[in-house]
């Protein structure tokens, strides 16, 4: 399996214009990396199962098309940075699971030999937490998903990541 994730580094309103001189900071660790549009820049850290090699590459796509925010009446067109390749031998039947998170540090779990126990648990803990949030926000008998999904995913956007 290859994995070739592409990174773009703005706001809401604005697009991301290329360099041929431009390279992101892409710190490759083995089955992991972590990329940063420049020196100061949040970081994002991509992570795989211990048996994927990652292999950079630090290619600009030109004029990618972004066909939902021309839907939108948004600039529909942008520069992509594709940082590296992730590559891994599979099986018939094997999962594998991409972690992406912006957390300053990742749980040395992600990445080890363990990695997808790693990410089922963190999955639980997850919906565990949603479904908390959402039971301390619903006040009545409706379930608030279905009563305001709106107001649901609010609450949910507001919860810091704990």
């Amino acid at each position: 399996l290859t994995l070739t994730p592409y990174c773009l580094y703005r706001n809401y309103h604005s697009t991301t214009r290329g360099d041929a001189n431009w390279h992101f900071l892409v710190e490759d660790q083995g089955n992991r990396c972590r990329i940063r549009a420049y020196e100061g820049a949040p970081a994002c850290f991509l992570v795989l199962g211990s048996s994927a090699h990652y292999t950079p590459t630090g290619n600009w796509f030109w004029g990618v098309k972004h066909r939902r925010d021309a839907e939108r009446g948004l600039p529909d067109s942008e520069d992509v940075y594709q940082p590296g390749t992730f590559r891994l031998q599979m099986t018939p039947g094997e999962r594998v699971t991409i972690v992406l998170s912006s957390e300053p540090q990742l749980q040395a779990e992600f990445g080890g030999s363990q990695h997808e126990v790693a990410v089922e648990k963190a999955w639980t803990r997850h919906q565990q937490r949603v479904q908390q949030l959402l039971a301390t926000a619903n006040q009545s008998k409706d379930a608030l998903p279905q009563r305001d999904p709106v107001l649901a995913r609010l609450i949910l956007a507001a919860e810091p990541a704990g």
